[in-house]
């Protein structure tokens, strides 16, 4: 059998050839006459195959990876569980490895009686607007026959200052609040988080770059820092 060695800088195949071509080449190059070898049937064939770079997984690895990865998490119900959300938004952003995830624990009023915990997205969020989020939920009281499983309801009507609040069953629903700059809240003992307004992005255009022009390419570059852009 004859190999060529792999070059990994460049694409291309890789010729290999098997013992029974080589032989059925020689019965071609004799000629008819040799009706021996002529008549043996060409079990043997030639195949390209295309080399895979170092680290690269085939196609077929690369689906069972993918399904053996796909997980219902994101569809799922929240959990009234305070500890479990919190494992569940570590697993679907990648903590505490991605630094743009901001998760924040607190109390709920002065007697610290029930505990909260915000998602939100740093750089999208505008920080005024947090500070008397986060004031209102952790200075002003709450009503003491409040139930717990009800206090997702309590605190949208009585405590958020905001005027666009909504309930969050799913993690999907969370993820999509989250992803366009708004605050996620959960409770310990509600199977239910609220998301409240709190986009604060930058709104310059893309300008012409100043700096570091370019004769050939695109006329454009960003304008805010990089944790912005």
């Amino acid at each position: 059998m004859i190999s060529y060695q792999e070059n990994t800088d460049r694409e291309g195949f890789i010729l290999r050839e098997y013992k029974e071509d080589q032989i059925s080449e020689q019965a071609d190059n004799n000629g008819p006459e040799d009706t021996e070898t002529t008549d043996k049937p060409r079990t043997g064939r030639r195949k390209f195959v295309k080399p895979r770079r170092p680290g690269e997984k085939n196609q077929e690895g690369s689906d069972k990876k993918t399904d053996s990865h796909s997980s219902p998490l994101k569809e799922d119900a929240a959990s009234s569980s305070l500890e479990e959300n919190r494992e569940a938004i570590k697993k679907l952003y990648h903590l505490p490895h991605n630094d743009d995830i901001i998760v924040r624990d607190f109390y709920l009023g002065m007697d610290r009686g029930y505990e909260g915990m915000a998602v939100f997205i740093d750089g999208l969020t505008n920080s005024t607007v947090q500070d008397i989020l986060f004031q209102s939920l952790m200075l002003l009281a709450i009503p003491p026959e409040t139930e717990r499983d009800k206090l997702t309801q309590t605190v949208m009507k009585s405590l958020l200052p905001g005027n666009q609040v909504q309930l969050i069953p799913t993690y999907k629903d969370a993820l999509t609040a989250i992803n366009m700059g708004d605050t996620v809240l959960f409770f310990d003992g509600c199977d239910k988080a609220l998301g409240v307004e709190t986009k604060g992005w930058e709104h310059r255009t893309v300008d012409v770059p100043i700096t570091e022009q370019v004769i050939r390419g695109p006329q454009e570059a960003f304008t805010e820092t990089l944790l912005t852009n």
